[in-house]
């Protein structure tokens, strides 16, 4: 939490300004191909350990022995349509050109906020875990 936060407070205002681009703004000729931008959007799903944790988590509270095995695939399959439409709508709104251009001129301030806030979290764990040691 400490590393990610000083990464975020370390940015520069104009490491955002890629938020409010075009692909005409910064000189390509076409944007990716639909089918391209959706396995990267998979592939990064997928690879994201938060996801595992979280869902392995979830899943081993929320799913005993006493479950049968067809309302376990069935809340397999709900999360993952869920996921896929909060993701879609994400995307749908965030493209948007005038919804772009007012979070491009406040992401720079959330993510000074979400780093403060994890440095402080990380900090207390820190201290909490240093004294425990002492």
């Amino acid at each position: 939490m400490l590393y990610v936060a000083y990464g975020v407070l370390r940015a520069k205002r104009s490491d955002y300004a890629f938020i409010t681009q075009t692909p005409q703004d910064v000189g390509q000729k076409a944007a990716p191909s639909f089918w391209a931008e959706f396995f990267l959007g998979i592939a990064s799903g997928l690879s994201n350990p938060k996801n595992i944790v979280f869902y392995l988590s979830l899943f081993s509270v929320v799913l005993t022995p006493q479950i049968s095995m067809g309302l376990t695939v069935a809340l397999g399959v709900w999360m993952v349509l869920l996921v896929f439409v909060w993701d879609a709508m994400i995307i749908f709104v965030l493209s948007q050109h005038k919804v772009r251009r007012a979070f491009g001129k406040v992401a720079f301030y959330v993510d000074k906020t979400a780093g403060i806030l994890l440095g402080l979290m990380g900090g207390k764990l820190l201290h909490s875990a240093v004294k425990e040691t002492v």
